[in-house]
This record gives C-alpha cells, sequence and structure tokens, in this order.
C-alpha cells in the first residue's frame, strides 16, 4: 500500500487518465471542474496556462490554486509579463468587456491569446449594453473556444486586419448584431459556432452575422431568430461549408428576411448548407463574379414584402443588379440543390451566366401559380439533370437534350 501511494504522488495523473495538479504535498485533482475534466481544455497547456474562476481574485497569480476571477485581470498579467496569454476559463458566468487589441504606446500586443473555457454551456461571458462581450481589434492569431458569449451591443467584432478564430461559441441576445467582422486584411474563421435571439436596435437592426471587406470561413455555424438578414457578406471574399439558417424575419417595416446576402463579391462559395423559414430569399446574391453553389437546400422562403409592398419569397437569386455588365462578368454554378417551399420562384437568374446541374424546384414549393426557375435580363442558363416543376420562365428539361 505504501509503494501505491508514492507511486500515485509522482504521476502526472490518476490510474483512469486524468490529470492532475502538484501541490505541495499531494496530487490534487481537476474532475468536477470541467464536465469533462482537462479534456474540455486540449488546445492549452494545463500546468502553464492563467486559470479564470468565478471564485478567483483580482491579485491572483493565475494558477490552478489561485485563479483570478476575470478574464481581464488574466490578460493584464499577461501583458505585465510580457507574454502570450493563454487563459483557461473554468464554469460560471462573467461580467466581460474585453478588448484584444495591439497599443504600441503602452506597449501591448495581445496576439497569439488564446481563450479557452470548459464548454459554451458552462461558460458564459455577459455583455454591458453598450459595448460588444469581445472586440478583436488589429491582432493576430486569436483563438477563443468553449464560451458563451451574452449580451452587449453587439456580441462579438473582429477588425482592424485581425486574424481570429472561434470554435464551439455560441452568441447569443446581442444587440444590432451577433458578430460583425470588418476590414481588408481581416480573416475570421468560425467553427462550430451558434447565433442566436439577435434584438432589434433603435434603428431596427438585428442581424445574425455581419461581414464587410474581410475574408471569412463560416464551418458548420448556425444561424437562427435574427431580422432581415442572417449572414450578410459585402465585398471580400466568403465560404460556407455545413451549418443552417433559419428563422430570419423582416424587419419592422416587413422588409427583408434573408438567409444569406452576398454583396459586391469576388468570390463566394456555399456547400452543405441549409436555409429554412426566411421572410424573403433564401440566398441573395448581388453583384457577386464567381460564386460556387453545391449541396444547398432552401426550404419555405416567403413573406416579406418590397418597398414597394409586393410579396417576396424566393429560393435562391442571383442578379447583376444593374443590367448594364454582360452577363459574362458573373459566372454561377449551381449543383444538387433543392429549393422548395418558395412563395414566388425556386431560382432567379438576372442577368447573370449559370450552370445548373441537379436542381431540384419540387412541385410542393410553387403553389398559387409559382415559378422554378426565372431567367430574365439576358441571363445565360446551361445544365442537365434538373427538375423544375411547371417553370414558367425557363423550361430546364430541355437543357440536357
Amino acid at each position: 500500500m505504501l509503494l501505491f501511494q508514492v507511486l500515485l504522488a509522482c504521476t502526472p495523473e490518476t490510474l483512469d487518465g486524468t490529470p492532475t495538479v502538484q501541490d505541495s504535498d499531494e496530487a490534487t485533482t481537476v474532475e468536477g471542474r470541467c464536465a469533462d475534466g482537462w479534456g474540455a481544455i486540449t488546445v492549452l497547456d494545463v500546468e502553464t496556462a492563467l486559470h479564470v474562476s468565478p471564485e478567483g481574485a483580482p491579485d491572483a497569480t493565475g494558477s490552478y490554486d489561485n485563479p483570478f476571477d476575470s478574464i481581464n485581470g488574466a490578460l493584464e498579467f499577461a501583458r505585465e509579463s510580457n507574454a502570450t496569454p493563454d487563459i483557461a476559463v473554468w464554469p460560471g458566468e462573467y461580467a466581460t468587456s474585453l478588448t484584444l487589441l495591439v497599443d504600441t504606446g503602452a506597449g501591448v500586443d495581445d496576439s497569439g491569446a488564446r481563450i479557452v473555457g470548459c464548454g459554451a454551456d458552462e461558460v458564459i461571458l455577459v455583455g454591458a449594453e453598450d459595448r460588444p462581450v469581445m472586440d478583436v481589434v488589429g491582432v493576430a492569431d486569436i483563438l477563443v473556444r468553449g464560451v458563451t458569449l451574452r449580451g452587449g451591443y453587439r456580441g462579438l467584432t473582429v477588425r482592424g486586419g485581425s486574424s481570429f478564430e472561434a470554435e464551439g461559441v455560441v452568441i447569443e441576445d446581442a444587440v444590432r448584431t451577433g458578430v460583425f467582422i470588418a476590414g481588408a486584411e481581416t480573416n475570421a474563421t468560425l467553427v462550430d459556432t451558434v447565433v442566436r435571439g439577435v434584438q432589434l436596435d433603435q434603428e431596427a437592426y438585428g442581424w445574425g452575422i455581419v461581414v464587410q471587406d474581410a475574408t471569412v470561413v463560416l464551418n458548420e455555424v448556425d444561424v437562427t431568430d435574427v431580422h432581415a438578414v442572417g449572414v450578410l457578406v459585402e465585398f471580400g471574399n466568403a465560404t460556407f461549408s455545413g451549418g443552417t439558417i433559419r428563422g430570419v424575419v423582416a424587419d419592422e417595416q416587413g422588409l427583408f428576411g434573408r438567409g444569406v446576402q452576398l454583396q459586391n463579391l469576388a468570390q463566394g462559395a456555399l456547400a452543405d448548407l441549409g436555409v429554412e423559414a426566411t421572410a424573403d430569399a433564401g440566398v441573395f446574391a448581388h453583384r457577386t463574379v464567381a460564386l460556387d453553389v453545391n449541396n444547398i437546400w432552401v426550404v419555405d422562403t416567403g413573406g416579406g414584402l418590397t418597398a414597394e409592398g409586393t410579396p417576396t419569397g424566393d429560393g435562391l437569386v442571383v442578379t447583376q443588379a444593374n443590367g448594364n455588365n454582360d452577363p459574362a462578368d458573373f459566372q454561377v454554378s449551381v449543383t444538387d440543390s433543392i429549393f422548395e417551399g418558395s412563395d414566388r420562384a425556386g431560382v432567379v437568374l438576372d442577368g447573370v451566366t449559370a450552370t445548373l446541374n441537379g436542381v431540384t424546384t419540387p412541385e410542393s414549393g410553387l403553389e398559387d401559380g409559382g415559378i422554378g426557375v426565372w431567367a430574365q435580363n439576358g441571363a445565360q442558363v446551361t445544365g442537365e439533370n434538373n427538375l423544375a416543376a411547371e417553370p414558367l420562365g425557363l423550361n430546364l428539361l430541355t437543357l440536357s437534350d
């Protein structure tokens, strides 16, 4: 028995693999701090990371046994130590308005920071009413994982040429915008991220994700219960892979309600994406030079109004907008995709060159005189293996002949 006790005190893990933190005389298990123990913090070295706990103290050292009481406290400690912050956040609710930035005058550079919680269901960062929960400005290689950002005037902002990745993050109940990403040199990747319940501000904005002049990758991102636009990307480049967008209602004037809106993009790609229950178009691409759509399904679009009061509700709209350009300037490819339950048209092609392969607009989506595929303003359309029930604008069944 004595030999067993000595071996246990010397090993860094218990016999079942649970990591431990060494005290002066005995090993202290961390099981129970996270639902999965240290396994929830796999990207950090838990022995050297700065720890944060609701039971911590502002003048702590950040060790497991002496955690900070706030992420800001851990971040300030790292700045004073001139160290790259690795911050492990334990279960609890934290009042947080966090800014990661570069300030050369103050000698501050938060680049490389990794803020990792036990999981979004356990770690809740609650923002103030007048600022984002987390603001990332001009810093490189930021990782945020396993936390919920709740409230705030915008939940998360990434701007000023930052490079940023979020994984397993929930943004909920923000005002105006769930996630705002901006800047020509800004690159952001959102993986397994949820944006939900965005609240209207005084100007009646309540959008899910807004990207302006930045490069963004959205991988298995879910956006639900937002106003006007689920995901808006203006300029820059956007790649969507997996995920769902649902429950996008019109604004207070009854306008919009689009799942995805792409504006003035050099390149856009959507794959394995589901869009459901939007008041206007499921996907609306406006002056996007090259658009690749593969294996998306858009269900139940309609109920919004145009500015003139005309009912809306299309599955996919691809348009060059002004009609003055050669359709060859705007290329779109749509493959193996379904547009069902649209109030007006399954697919609208306006002044663009399109290749449709394996596109289906089921008859169930064409009630009350709806249109399967509509091509206008010189749109050039080719393809095969398409099925459009009773299309009034273009008979796709002839394309494979």
